[in-house]
């Protein structure tokens, strides 16, 4: 089974999405145009996990910053494969087209990813 992506009518103007990787699955209920933005993404990108989706692409297409660095969102076990996960989320970045804004002191660690415009 690959990966898809499935978007259902629920009620009060909201959709249930839902992404299977075929290991795992992610849901979430949205809003119809945030749902459809995060459907072109996910089939534009089928490599995306369900993390790099819910803990990238989803906070960055709401609008959000999202940490430019690994270690602010890994946490537990996971933190083992820290170098795995800092390419993931800049490859998930990169693929938004998103723009990495560097800390006060010009560092990663502070840093952010963000859809914004450079002002």
């Amino acid at each position: 089974m690959g990966k898809r992506v499935s978007i259902s009518p629920w009620k009060d103007g909201v959709v249930f999405f839902q992404y299977h990787t075929g290991k795992d699955a992610w849901s979430a209920f949205l809003e119809p145009e945030l749902a459809q933005r995060l459907r072109e993404v996910v089939e534009r990108n089928r490599w995306l996990g369900t993390w790099q989706v819910a803990a990238v692409v989803l906070p960055m297409l709401r609008g959000k910053r999202v940490p430019a660095d690994a270690r602010r969102l890994v946490k537990g076990q996971a933190a083992l494969y820290l170098g795995r996960y800092q390419r993931a989320l800049d490859r998930a970045a990169q693929a938004l087209g998103a723009r990495l804004v560097y800390g006060p002191r010009g560092g990663r660690w502070s840093g952010y990813y963000t859809l914004e415009p450079e002002n």
